[in-house]
């Protein structure tokens, strides 16, 4: 199981009426270090924030994020109650990021949706899903935010960067989880790179050996 596994909980609580069209995805903000960066990621993971640690990631991990989280609202709208007040809020999500429920059955469909799955989401099919999604942060955030009240939270915000090692503009190093969250200490290889935007971390690219 990889460090990233908030890419596995539902969806975000709001009370709009009326769907609103979605919102532009935020300017990413620069972190001057890979160190600033990650210290950043689990300030936001403790405050289950999973907009702004989506937004941070690289394209490429930041696509994954998204599909794994079009996964996830698709086993929560299976799941849920239709007259639960979450299902309720899944539905104004849905109609704001334009996501249907045809989009949703189609991909449990085609992936076997139980908690490995979306905990370790097939990355071609998680590439897939979230290509679909225009604002991949909002999204994102939005459906992560609220299946954390089913799921277990990120170890993200326990985690601890070591191994860093920086050379011209990009850096890999391993997110390091203590024994009390895991049975073993795993480690999650991740990479930095950074451009104008300062720097960007992925976990897609580290596994791929990118």
């Amino acid at each position: 199981m990889n460090g990233f596994n908030y890419v596995l909980v539902g969806v975000a609580l709001t009370l709009l009426v009326v769907p609103s069209p979605a919102a532009p995805a935020p300017k990413v903000k620069g972190y001057a270090t890979p160190e600033a960066y990650f210290k950043a990621i689990r300030e936001a993971a403790e405050k289950d924030d999973w907009k702004a640690i989506t937004t941070s990631l690289t394209p490429e991990s930041q696509m994954a994020a998204t599909g794994a989280a079009v996964l996830a609202a698709a086993f929560l709208d299976s799941a849920l109650r239709p007259d639960s007040a979450h299902r309720k809020d899944l539905s104004v999500i849905l109609a704001r990021h334009g996501v249907s429920r045809e989009m949703l059955a189609a991909a449990r469909r085609l992936t076997n949706i139980n908690p490995h799955t979306l905990a370790n989401p097939p990355r071609a099919n998680a590439k897939r899903w979230g290509a679909q999604i225009k604002d991949k942060p909002g999204f994102a955030g939005a459906v992560l935010k609220i299946a954390s009240v089913y799921w277990v939270s990120s170890a993200l915000s326990r985690g601890e960067l070591k191994d860093l090692k920086v050379a011209k503009g990009r850096a890999t190093a391993a997110i390091v989880y203590p024994t009390s969250i895991t049975e073993s200490k795993p480690k999650t290889p991740v990479i930095f790179v950074k451009d104008k935007d300062g720097w960007k971390m992925g976990f897609v690219e580290a596994e791929k050996g990118q």
